[in-house]
C-alpha cells in the first residue's frame, strides 16, 4: 500500500504561462501506472493511492512513470519540484527520454540535495521524460513529492551572487578593498507553555558591509550559470544586472558586475539585493541580498575646559554621561519604520464641555510601496502614547489609520465593560503619568479658573509628567504581565486599564515650578508621593499592553498616508496632557528593512597636537597628556614651562574600524613652580637647562631660577625617575596552525610592560591579545613584539609559530564498474607512507582495508558486489609535521551505480 507517494501536476502552458486545459481532476495513482506513459494533452493531478491528506510513502517503494508531450518550437517539456519530503537514503530521479536510462539521467535529488522551483527541460526531439522514484527498507521515509510537468519556454537557470570583496570609496576615490562579514545575531522569541511565556533566543545570519559615517561603497557581483539545459548560454556580458541599494537608489545595466559609487546619508542598516534577467528575460531564481549598516560619529557633546596653570594639571574625560568633558552616544541603531509626534498638547477635560473634544495628532508614512497594506495586527509593531493623566476611567485611547478605520487602545468607562474583554476599558482613579501635585493633583486643576473655561483652558492645569505607555499585537513584544503581545490567552493584566496594583509603581518626585504663563506661575506643589501605572520600556520591548481592540479592524490600511492617535476624556474634573507619541510599522515586506546593530566603541584615547609647543634642550615645553590608567579614557593634562593656547585631541575608535576625533583648547597660564620631573629608562642621558648631562637622579638636585611673567620668579630643582625596563614574553595560542585553523591569537605576559607592538608578516598590532591570520603560504613565521614601558622604555621578544600543512583528500562517491570514478581512494599531503584505510558497511563490518597511498577499493567485498549507499571510511595516519603519534580522520563515502 502506498500513501501520499507523490503528487504529479501536468499541464500545457500558452505563450503567457497560462494553463491552457481543464479544470485540474485528482487522479489516484496506483500500482498499475508504474512503468505506464501519460500523454500530455490536458492537465491532472497524480496522488497518493488513498487520498490521505497526511501519510507518508511506504518504504521498499520502486516506481517509474513517463510522460510525453507535443510541444510545438520554441517550447519544450520541462518539469519543476513544487514540493519535496523525502529521507536522505531515498532518491527521486529524473531522466531525459521514455526510460531509465542512465546516461541520459538529468537529476537525482533528496532532502539531502533539493533541486525546487527550477524548469528542468527534456531534449527538443524527445518531449519526453521519466521520473523513477526509490525508498529503502529502512522506516525513514516522508510525505512524498509533487512535480509540474509544462509545455514551456526553456529559461535557463540564473544565480546571482553579491561577492564578498568591495571597494571603500571616500570624496570620490577608492582607498582600498574590504571583505563582506558573516554575522550572527541573537534576538528573543517569547512563547507561552502551559501557560507560561518563556524567552528563547533566536539566531539571525547576515552578510553586512559595516562601513563609517562618508564612507562610500563599490559592490561585485557575478551571475552563477551552471544548470545549462543548452537551450542557450547566458552570461554576464548579455545578462542584465539590477542592483537596489536600499536608498531609494538602483542600478540596472547589462554586465553590470561592479556598481558605481554607492552613498548612504544617514546612519542607518540598508538592504541591498541583486537579480538578474538574462538575454531571453528570463529571470533569475533568487535574489542575492546583503545588509549595509553604518557607524555614526558617536560624540554627543562637548564641555569646556578651564584654564590652567602651567605645569599643573587637570583631568579630562570621555564617557556616556553628561558630566564627561566629553560625551558620546552608545550607538544603537533601530531601523524600524517609525514616525514620532512631538507637540506638547492639552487634553480637553471632558466631553461637550469644551469646543474640542479630543486630542488627535499625525504622522505621516511614504516610504512604502502604493498598494502595500495592514496584512496582520502583528503589522503595527509598536504604538507608544507618552502622557500624563488624573484619572484613567475617564479617557478612550484609539488609533486611525489613512483610510478612517479605527482600533481602540483604551475604552472610557463604560457600564459592564459594554462587551469589551476585561481590563481594557475604565481603569478608576488609576494614574497614567505623574500629574501636576501627584496624590494632591485636584489642588492644582481649574485652579484661579472659573465654569467651563478652566476646564478648556490649559492656563489653569499645568502639566505633569508624561510617561510612555505602549501598545502591540507583535511577538516581539512583551506584556507587563509577562506574555508575548501576540498572545492568543485573554487575561485582564494584558491591558492597561487592569486595576492590579501589581502593575503599578510607587513614586516620589519633586515637581517643577510652575512657570508662566500658567496659573499661579511661581508656586510650586513640591514633593508627592503616589501610585502610578507602570510604564513601558520602547527600548526593550517590554512591559507593553495589549490594545482593547486586537487590531484586526486595521486590516486592509494603506501603510502611506496619514496615521492618528486620538485620546478623548469623557468627564470633567481630571485633567491631562499628551506630550509625544510614536508608531512603528512592520510586516512580512518590510521586516527585511527592519534591521537592528549596535557599533560598541572599542578604544578612546586622548592625545596633542605636536606641532605646537617647541623643544629646549632635547624637553618638549608644551602640552602633555597622561593616561590615569584606569581604563575609563580618563587623562591628567598639563603644560611644562609654556603659557598659551594648545590643542587637545580625543581619538576614538569604533567596532567597525571607524576613528572618530574633536579637538579641544587648553588655555595655560605661567605660574612658579619647585620640582622639575623628568622621567625616562636607565640607560638614557638627559641635558638639562644646567648643560650637564645626567643618567641618574643627581644628588644635590641641581636648582635653576627661571624668570616669570606673572611677577615672580621660579626656582626650580631637577628630579630625574628612571623607569624600569620591562622583560618581554609572548604567549602565542595555538601554538601552531593549520589549513582549517589559520588564526593565531597573540598574548602579552611581559612583566612590567605598559604598552606593546607586534611585528608579524606584514602587519603591526597594539593589542594584547592580538588576533591576526596566518599567511597559508608561508611554513613558518616568527613574531617579534616590543614591550614598553610607561616612559617607552623598550625590550623585544621573539617567537616562532610553524604552519602544520598535513591534508587529507577522499572522493565522497565513486560508481564501480563504471569507466570513470570506478574506485575510492586516498590522497594526501604531508602524510608519512604507513598511512592505514579501512571502510565499514552501515553495520559496522570491515569490507576493504590496506596499508599506504598505493590501496583502493573497487567496490567489492568477498568478490560480491557491495550494495548501493554511504560507507564509513577510517584513516589512519602520521604526519610528517607531527610524526610521534597516530591521527585519525573518518568520513563517508556514497556508492552509486
Amino acid at each position: 500500500m502506498m500513501k501520499r507517494i507523490l503528487a504529479i501536476v501536468l499541464s500545457i502552458v500558452a505563450l503567457q504561462g497560462a494553463i491552457r486545459a481543464q479544470e485540474l481532476i485528482p487522479v489516484s495513482l496506483d500500482a498499475t501506472m508504474c512503468g505506464g506513459m501519460q500523454n500530455l494533452t490536458g492537465s491532472f493531478i497524480l496522488e497518493d493511492d488513498n487520498g490521505g491528506a497526511n501519510g507518508n510513502y511506504s518504504p521498499n517503494f520502486n516506481c517509474s512513470f513517463s510522460v510525453a508531450a507535443q510541444c510545438s518550437t520554441p517550447y519544450r517539456l520541462g518539469v519543476r519540484v513544487e514540493m519535496l519530503d523525502i529521507d536522505p537514503g531515498d532518491t527521486l530521479y529524473i531522466y531525459d527520454g521514455p526510460t531509465v536510462n542512465p546516461s541520459r539521467l538529468m537529476v537525482a535529488t533528496n532532502n539531502s540535495n533539493p533541486i525546487l522551483y527550477h524548469t528542468l527541460y527534456s531534449e527538443a526531439s524527445s518531449n519526453v521524460m521519466t521520473i523513477l522514484f526509490r525508498s529503502n527498507s529502512d522506516n525513514n521515509v516522508g510525505a512524498g513529492f509533487s512535480l509540474l510537468f509544462s509545455c514551456s519556454y526553456p529559461c535557463e537557470m540564473s544565480v546571482p551572487v553579491i561577492e564578498d570583496t568591495y571597494y571603500r570609496v571616500i570624496n570620490g576615490t577608492v582607498v582600498g578593498t574590504s571583505t563582506l562579514r558573516d554575522v550572527v545575531e541573537y534576538d528573543t522569541a517569547i512563547t507561552v507553555v502551559n501557560g507560561v511565556p518563556e524567552t528563547t533566543l533566536v539566531a539571525n545570519h547576515l552578510r553586512t558591509v559595516n562601513i563609517c559615517e562618508g564612507e562610500c561603497i563599490q559592490l561585485q557581483g557575478h551571475g552563477e550559470y551552471t544548470n545549462n539545459t543548452g537551450a542557450y548560454t547566458p552570461s554576464d556580458a548579455t545578462t542584465t544586472f539590477r542592483w537596489s541599494f536600499g536608498n531609494q537608489d538602483s542600478l540596472v545595466a547589462v554586465n553590470a558586475t561592479r556598481t558605481r559609487s554607492v552613498c548612504y546619508d544617514s546612519a542607518s542598516c540598508y538592504y541591498v539585493t541583486l537579480s538578474l534577467i538574462d538575454q531571453m528575460g528570463c529571470s533569475s531564481v533568487s535574489d542575492a541580498t546583503m545588509y549595509v549598516r553604518i557607524a555614526p560619529n558617536p560624540i554627543k557633546s562637548i564641555g569646556d575646559l578651564e584654564t590652567i596653570c602651567a605645569n599643573d594639571s587637570m583631568l579630562v574625560s570621555a564617557g556616556f554621561d553628561e558630566y564627561s568633558t566629553v560625551s558620546f552616544n552608545h550607538v544603537n541603531i533601530v531601523n524600524n519604520h517609525s514616525r514620532v509626534n512631538n507637540a506638547k498638547t492639552f487634553i480637553p477635560d471632558g466631553m461637550g464641555r469644551c469646543p474640542t473634544d479630543c486630542y488627535s495628532s499625525v504622522v505621516v508614512f511614504n516610504e512604502f510601496a502604493s498598494d502595500q497594506i495592514i496584512t496582520s495586527a502583528s503589522d503595527i509593531c509598536s504604538i507608544c502614547v507618552n502622557y500624563e493623566h488624573s484619572y484613567m476611567g475617564d479617557y478612550q485611547l484609539a488609533i486611525e489609520c489613512p483610510n478612517g478605520a479605527k482600533s481602540i487602545l483604551k475604552y472610557k468607562e463604560q457600564p459592564n465593560g459594554g462587551g469589551a474583554p476585561e481590563g481594557s476599558y475604565g481603569g478608576g482613579g488609576t494614574y497614567t503619568g505623574y500629574p501636576y501635585g501627584g496624590s494632591n493633583d485636584g489642588t492644582w486643576d481649574q485652579i484661579d479658573g472659573s465654569g467651563d473655561a478652566s476646564y478648556c483652558d490649559s492656563i489653569y492645569n499645568m502639566y505633569g509628567v508624561g510617561l510612555d505607555y505602549c501598545f502591540s499585537r507583535n511577538a516581539d513584544y512583551t506584556l507587563a504581565d509577562g506574555y508575548p503581545a501576540n498572545t492568543t490567552t485573554s487575561a485582564s493584566s494584558h491591558y492597561i486599564a487592569n486595576t492590579d496594583n501589581t502593575y503599578k509603581i510607587s513614586v516620589t518626585h519633586t515637581f517643577e515650578i510652575i512657570p508662566r504663563p500658567y496659573a499661579s506661575a511661581g508656586e510650586t506643589c513640591g514633593t508627592s508621593t503616589f501610585m502610578t501605572k507602570r510604564p513601558s520600556k520602547h527600548d526593550t520591548k517590554s512591559d507593553y499592553y495589549l490594545p482593547a481592540q486586537d487590531f484586526s479592524q486595521l486590516i486592509g490600511c494603506p501603510l502611506n498616508g496619514a496615521w492618528k492617535v486620538e485620546i478623548c476624556d469623557w468627564l470633567h474634573v481630571d485633567n491631562g496632557w499628551v506630550f509625544s507619541w510614536s508608531m512603528d510599522l512592520c510586516n512580512d515586506e518590510t521586516d527585511k528593512y527592519n534591521c537592528h546593530y549596535e557599533v560598541p566603541l572599542d578604544t578612546a584615547y586622548w592625545t596633542v597636537d605636536s606641532t605646537q609647543g617647541d623643544w629646549y634642550r632635547g624637553e618638549y615645553r608644551g602640552l602633555h597628556v597622561y593616561p590615569t590608567g584606569y581604563g575609563d579614557n580618563s587623562a591628567y593634562v598639563s603644560s611644562v614651562d609654556t603659557s598659551g593656547s594648545f590643542r587637545l585631541l580625543l581619538n576614538m575608535i569604533d567596532d567597525y574600524g571607524c576613528h572618530w576625533d574633536t579637538a579641544l583648547t587648553v588655555n595655560t597660564n605661567p605660574l612658579p613652580r619647585s620640582v622639575y620631573e623628568v622621567y625616562k629608562c636607565p640607560y638614557e642621558e638627559y641635558t638639562w637647562v644646567n648643560g650637564e648631562t645626567y643618567t641618574d637622579a643627581p644628588m644635590p638636585r641641581p636648582t635653576m631660577i627661571y624668570p616669570a611673567t606673572t611677577g615672580c620668579d621660579s626656582l626650580v630643582s631637577l628630579q630625574i625617575i628612571n623607569d624600569k625596563v620591562p622583560e618581554a614574553r609572548i604567549n602565542a595560542l595555538p601554538s601552531y596552525v593549520t589549513y582549517e585553523n589559520p588564526e593565531v591569537t597573540l598574548y602579552d605576559i611581559s612583566e612590567g610592560g605598559y604598552s606593546r607592538t607586534w611585528y608579524f608578516d606584514d602587519e603591526i598590532g597594539y593589542g594584547s591579545p592580538e588576533t591576526f591570520t596566518y599567511p597559508i603560504d608561508k611554513d613558518s613565521l616568527i613574531v617579534m613584539m616590543i614591550a614598553e614601558s610607561k616612559n617607552h622604555c623598550p625590550d623585544t621578544a621573539y617567537v616562532t609559530i610553524p604552519m602544520d600543512k598535513t591534508l587529507i583528500w577522499v572522493p565522497n562517491a565513486f560508481t564501480p564498474d563504471k569507466e570513470d570514478n570506478n574506485l575510492f581512494f586516498v590522497q594526501g599531503h604531508n602524510i608519512l607512507d604507513d598511512i592505514q584505510v579501512y571502510i565499514y558497511n552501515r553495520t559496522g563490518a570491515l569490507v576493504s582495508s590496506w596499508v599506504g597511498f598505493e590501496g583502493r577499493w573497487d567496490g567489492y567485498h568477498g568478490g560480491k558486489r557491495c550494495g548501493l549507499g554511504a560507507y564509513t571510511w577510517v584513516v589512519k595516519y602520521h604526519s610528517s609535521f607531527e610524526p610521534s603519534r597516530w591521527h585519525y580522520q573518518t568520513g563517508t563515502v556514497t556508492v552509486l551505480r
